[in-house]
């Protein structure tokens, strides 16, 4: 080797040794030690850190802009989550979780906030993933929301929200209204009360936010029955305001109430130009597909368009094998004792398999504005003062396809209808 190529390579080992080390490998894990202040452990965690947590309370908000895993150090059993079950507390005066990340993953943790008028966790990032999680406020002074889902293909999965209640304000386990685009909730209990989940109720900044592609699978939409002795606000399960392409499915929808002007009914779809902002508001293409929904004064108010300010219309709705239990207006969630009522030109709703049990009822189909593109099949209803009734007018449903009111509607029902199979009983 020449004198000139042994200096060379002197020179390019003497460089090497004054380099910074390379960065770990982006799966590396890291262990954090309870009571760890969490904002300075992401901070300085590597992109593709998984953060592996004591058990134990970590007091602080947490703001995550990083691709990391945060996750309980011990192995939890499979499925849905119950507070008692989850290893690590997450708890802070304020907005405990705030996600902008892309790839954030959270498992086996607790969130809660000392503020009741707080949201607890809010996601603005893309495919965020909170996995046996629980997101809950304080028995005794509630909480205004449990999760606040504003990003893009987030997934709450076997997870648990609840104590999202407050005494003269709406409060939701979960509400978004600017941006919520391919939301999956998937085996989660949701307790609010208010709305246990609640799309639209303030207006986006922008058609393309209207929240849309959600998912809500195998979930429990309740409410504590002691809220009502409380004086919380209490409305329904769920009420779509302003949303577009929303599935549910194989979920339990229960307890409604009459606060705010609302009327006991288990599921609103009511479109709304909440702020007069966003005349561009609907609901359209719904599914609810073996549904079970129970404890109310009526089970669907279906509302054509916004009876205050310009909006966009209801829009092809199907309710598919869908059984409404223990509805009775005289009970703590009152109401009109209407199983559906129908206002202001809802569109295209079908309903094809549906059962419906209570006392005290007033109507089974209550309409005061005719819809446009109603069919009905395949129903078993129970008897009600007034069975088939048109608002100040007729009964029956010859009287509803008069060419005068709803000449299109389509009514297949017949002795030995079967209504819904297949829907959820716990």
């Amino acid at each position: 080797m020449s004198v000139d190529k042994a200096i060379q390579l002197l020179q390019q080992a003497l460089v090497e040794l004054q380099a910074p080390p390379p960065p770990p490998p982006t799966n590396n894990i890291i262990p954090v030690t309870a009571g760890a202040l969490l904002q300075s452990v992401h901070d300085s965690a590597p992109e593709g850190s998984t953060l592996q947590l004591e058990p134990g309370t970590y007091n602080g908000v947490l703001n995550s802009t990083k691709r990391l895993t945060w996750e309980s150090n011990l192995i939890l059993p499979p499925g849905r989550i119950t507070p008692n079950l989850c290893p690590v507390t997450i708890i802070s005066s304020g907005q405990t979780l705030t996600n902008k990340a892309t790839d954030a993953i959270f498992r086996g943790m607790c969130f809660k906030s000392t503020d009741p008028q707080q949201t607890i966790v809010v996601d603005n990032g893309l495919r965020f993933v909170f996995e046996q999680c629980v997101s809950i406020g304080d028995p005794a002074k509630g909480q205004h929301r449990g999760f606040c889902p504003h990003g893009t293909d987030a997934i709450i999965t076997d997870s648990f929200i609840d104590e999202c209640w407050l005494v003269g304000r709406d409060a939701a386990a979960i509400g978004g209204w600017d941006g919520t685009n391919g939301l999956l909730v998937n085996n989660s209990y949701l307790g609010g009360g208010a709305q246990s989940i609640l799309f639209g109720g303030a207006d986006p900044a922008n058609p393309s936010r209207t929240p849309q592609k959600i998912q809500i699978q195998k979930c429990i939409l309740s409410k504590n029955p002691n809220w009502y002795t409380l004086g919380a606000q209490i409305k329904t399960a769920l009420e779509l305001k302003n949303a577009v392409d929303v599935t549910v499915q194989d979920t339990v929808m229960e307890y409604a109430g009459i606060s705010g002007g609302s009327t006991g009914y288990v599921c609103l779809l009511t479109p709304r130009n909440q702020n007069n902002t966003a005349p561009f508001s609907s609901v359209q293409r719904i599914l609810l597909e073996r549904c079970l929904m129970r404890f109310g004064g009526g089970a669907f108010n279906l509302l054509g368009q916004d009876d205050t300010n310009p909006s966009g219309p209801l829009m092809d709705v199907t309710i598919r094998n869908v059984m409404a239990s223990d509805l009775d207006p005289t009970g703590p969630w009152k109401g009109q004792g209407r199983i559906f009522l129908f206002n202001k030109g809802p569109q295209k709703v079908t309903i094809d398999g549906f059962t419906a049990a209570g006392k005290n009822l007033q109507a089974q189909f209550y309409f005061i504005k005719p819809p446009v593109g109603l069919t009905v099949r395949n129903a078993v209803l129970p008897v009600t003062k007034y069975g088939v009734k048109i608002d100040g007018g007729a009964s029956g449903w010859d009287a509803v396809k008069a060419t005068t009111f709803a000449p299109d509607t389509v009514v297949d029902l017949k002795p030995g209808d079967t209504g819904a199979v297949g829907y959820p009983i716990v």
